[in-house]
């Protein structure tokens, strides 16, 4: 699934003159990182469901009802700020990974092979941020 979600969203960038959009992009290229980063545990949909959701000490959170969690508004700093390593969030029976961290040290980043830098690592974050506020649930 991650693969062909990866594939479909490089190759609709190429394609489609729509996707161009920056707000579009920055879905697309948010749900590839979701898909390789985050799905595992969050599930494909994001309602906590991955294939390590069983393997965690306290349940993935349902990534779809944040904005429902927090009154109907996306709180996106506050996401970005929990995916930075910025906040402690005890899903995982401890903090959730740092994936700023990760993103910094990822070797999938840029074509060099050289470490992200943090301009990188934060637009990778805000892809991320758009795509979870594109999968929340409806009121």
């Amino acid at each position: 699934m991650r693969q062909a979600l990866v594939a479909l969203a490089c190759g609709g960038m190429l394609l489609s003159p729509t996707l161009a959009q920056e707000g579009a992009r920055e879905v697309t290229f948010g749900a590839v990182t979701y898909a390789l980063s985050c799905a595992v545990c969050h599930g494909e949909a994001g309602h906590g469901d991955g294939e390590m959701a069983d393997e965690l000490a306290v349940p993935a959170a349902d990534l779809t009802g944040i904005a429902q969690r927090n009154g109907g508004v996306f709180p996106a700093e506050r996401v970005a700020e929990v995916i930075r390593g910025g906040s402690a969030v005890t899903t995982h029976g401890g903090q959730m990974p740092a994936w700023g961290l990760v993103f910094l040290k990822d070797p999938s980043g840029p074509a060099d092979g050289q470490p992200a830098t943090s301009t990188a690592v934060e637009r990778r974050i805000a892809e991320l941020v758009a795509f979870l506020e594109s999968i929340q649930a409806k009121p």
